[in-house]
């Protein structure tokens, strides 16, 4: 009799809804995909305006202070890859360059969430490192200092504009760490 009452009170709270026994209710329909990305460490954080973006190694999202409001960032909403090394914000153009690992740059426009890829220096074929180590905005272009040297892009026409290797001429290459602009 005492096993008979225990089993029917467990179906009883079984069947009666409890804030704590319902999971997330977190609408995703069949056939579509969420990311899960761990955002544990921030490696990056830029502001752009009143968005603050945060890149871990793996997944990329903003936060807007005037409302709270969280977007994520991945390769399904138009990054082209994933591996942050860095990112950099062009304040005149309303632009975050996101450089991947493997040297793949994104350009993702602050105020309408389009990204433009521009794969020329993971592409190219370069005795030396890659790597993107910093960034620097003067007008249309961006200044990346490289494991090879100094990169331009052009931000308008998105390729490279030039490439400034250290000691000039000479195939042994030498990484620049950062790039500095002092507005003259």
């Amino acid at each position: 009799m005492k096993n008979i009452l225990l089993f029917l009170l467990s179906a009883l709270f079984l069947q009666i809804e409890s804030p704590v026994a319902n999971g997330q209710d977190i609408p995703v329909s069949i056939g579509n995909w969420r990311f899960h990305m761990p955002y544990q460490k921030a490696y990056f954080v830029e502001q752009a305006g009143d968005r603050i973006y945060c890149a871990s190694k793996f997944g990329l999202f903003s936060l807007d202070r005037s409302d709270g409001n969280i977007e994520q960032y991945t390769r399904l909403t138009g990054l082209s890859d994933f591996g942050f090394a860095g990112m950099w914000y062009c304040k005149t153009r309303h632009q975050l360059l996101i450089a991947y690992e493997n040297s793949n740059i994104d350009l993702l426009n602050t105020e309408d969430n389009s990204v433009i890829n521009i794969p020329d220096l993971k592409q190219a074929s370069i005795i030396g490192g890659k790597r993107i180590n910093d960034a620097v905005f003067i007008g249309k272009y961006a200044y990346l200092a490289t494991g090879f040297g100094i990169e331009v892009v052009d931000l308008e026409k998105y390729e490279m504009q030039a490439t400034y290797t250290f000691p000039p001429g000479d195939p042994t290459y030498v990484a620049v760490n950062a790039v500095a602009y002092n507005g003259s």
